[in-house]
């Protein structure tokens, strides 16, 4: 069980060292670049559909720490890692917002009723989802353990990634 844990450690300080360099090293501004506004998640599924590629949804509300440092130390350098940001989608939801919204199936709603629809309970979560708009992994839920959460987004993106890959080859519906 030991060489496990530390296999664990090691891989996590691998991801968590490469999200650093990403962040630190990519085009300036690059690394604070805003996660994008879910507008019409429909539109985003078609464009997953087509890349081949999972929908990452960040659900946070303003004025959050932990969402902020989950912005800040993981979805941000993800968007511009060089491993990564060609290979998701990435929006965001704010829980309580009434800001409108095109829910998987194109239905209008808003961001608060859609979270509430998605089970959201705590601030931050991170759901992956294929290009159905079926979840791929377990969603991330808070920040209780920060030095191992880049290993778990990244096994979730993995997750994402197999579940996605088929879907290049549904073609448009």
């Amino acid at each position: 069980m030991d060489g496990v844990l530390r296999k664990v450690a090691a891989r996590a300080l691998s991801l968590a060292g490469a999200l650093i360099l990403a962040w630190a090293f990519a085009a300036p501004g690059a690394g604070a670049a805003e996660i994008g506004t879910a507008a019409d998640l429909s539109a985003d599924l078609r464009q997953a559909r087509e890349r081949g590629v999972p929908l990452v949804v960040l659900f946070s509300l303003p004025g959050c720490g932990y969402c902020e440092r989950v912005r800040r130390e993981f979805l941000h350098p993800l968007q511009s890692s060089p491993e990564w940001r060609d290979r998701v989608i990435l929006r965001q939801v704010d829980l309580n917002s009434p800001l409108a919204l095109a829910d998987f199936a194109g239905r209008m709603t808003t961001h608060g009723k859609f979270a509430t629809e998605q089970q959201i309970r705590l601030a931050p979560t991170v759901k992956v989802f294929d290009p159905a708009g079926r979840e791929a992994a377990e969603p991330l839920v808070g920040l209780l353990t920060p030095e191992l959460y880049g290993l778990y987004l990244e096994r979730a993106l993995e997750q994402g990634l197999a579940r996605a890959r088929p879907a290049a080859a549904w073609g448009p519906r």
